[in-house]
C-alpha cells in the first residue's frame, strides 16, 4: 500500500460557501469529527473494527484541493488501492463530487477522476482556507451564511448513502449469522471475530431500512454462540 494522502483538485464556477455547505453536510452525514494527531488538525471517521478515514479541504480561488486517506496506525495511506475501505471512501468521494459538479450546472469541465492522483494548482495567491470547526472562511469577512434548504438537500443526499453503505454491512452481517449457526449444528465453532464482525455488522443497520435483518443477524449469532458452548459442554 502506497503511503501518503490523495489529492484532488476540482474547478468550480459557483459560490464557494455553497460548496463549502456541501462540504460541511458531507462530512457529517459520514461521521466525521476534527481529530489532532501530532499537532494536525484534520477531520477524521471510522472506528477500529474498519479502520479510519482523513479528509482536510482548502479553497485557492475557483479550486477546491482536498486530501483524503486511510489513518492507520501505521501511517496515512492514499485510496488508490482495492481493499473494500478505499473502494468505499472513493465510491463516497465520488459522490461528493457529482454534487458539486450539479452546482455548477455543467458550467465548467471539473476534474473529479478518483482514481488517480490530480496535481494541486499552485500559483494562485487567493487562497481562501475554512476553519475546520466552523466551515467557516478565516480571511473573508462577508461571509453570508448559505440557504438552508440547500443545506437540508445536500444532508440528505449523504445520508441517503451512508445509510446505503450500513444497509449492505448489515446484510454481510446477517449471511454470516446463517452461516454461524449452521456451523454451529454442523459440530463445527466459528471463530470470535466472526460473532464480533456479526453483532458489528448488525449494529450499523439498526437505524436504517434493514433493522429487522439486524435483529434477525444478532438473535441468530446468540444462537449460533449458545449452541456452541452446549456442543462443547456435552463433548
Amino acid at each position: 500500500m502506497a503511503k501518503g494522502k490523495s489529492e484532488y483538485t476540482i474547478q468550480f464556477n459557483c459560490d464557494s460557501n455553497a460548496v463549502n455547505t456541501l462540504i460541511q453536510s458531507y462530512l457529517q452525514a459520514n461521521g466525521f469529527q476534527i481529530y489532532e494527531k501530532k499537532g494536525e488538525q484534520y477531520y477524521r471517521a471510522g472506528d477500529q473494527m474498519l479502520g479510519y478515514r482523513g479528509f482536510t479541504y482548502t479553497f485557492n480561488g475557483q479550486n477546491l484541493i482536498i486530501n483524503a486517506w486511510l489513518d492507520g496506525a501505521l501511517g496515512d495511506f492514499k485510496l488508490e488501492q482495492n481493499n473494500m475501505m478505499a473502494v468505499n471512501y472513493r465510491n463516497s468521494l465520488g459522490t461528493l463530487f457529482n454534487e458539486i459538479s450539479k452546482l455548477n450546472n455543467g458550467g465548467v469541465n471539473m476534474n473529479n477522476e478518483i482514481n488517480g492522483q490530480v496535481p494541486s494548482q499552485n500559483g494562485n495567491n487567493n487562497q481562501m482556507n475554512y476553519d475546520p470547526n466552523t466551515g467557516q472562511p478565516i480571511n473573508q469577512n462577508n461571509f453570508q451564511q448559505p440557504v438552508q434548504n440547500n443545506a437540508n438537500q445536500f444532508a440528505q443526499t449523504f445520508q441517503d448513502e451512508t445509510n446505503k453503505r450500513k444497509e449492505k454491512l448489515c446484510e454481510i452481517g446477517f449471511w454470516l449469522s446463517i452461516l454461524g449457526v449452521l456451523a454451529a449444528l454442523g459440530g463445527v465453532a466459528m471463530g470470535l471475530l466472526v460473532y464480533v464482525m456479526d453483532f458489528y455488522f448488525a449494529s450499523q443497520g439498526l437505524k436504517t431500512k434493514k433493522r429487522g435483518k439486524a435483529i434477525a443477524t444478532i438473535v441468530l449469532s446468540i444462537i449460533s454462540i449458545l449452541i456452541t458452548i452446549l456442543l462443547l459442554m456435552s463433548a
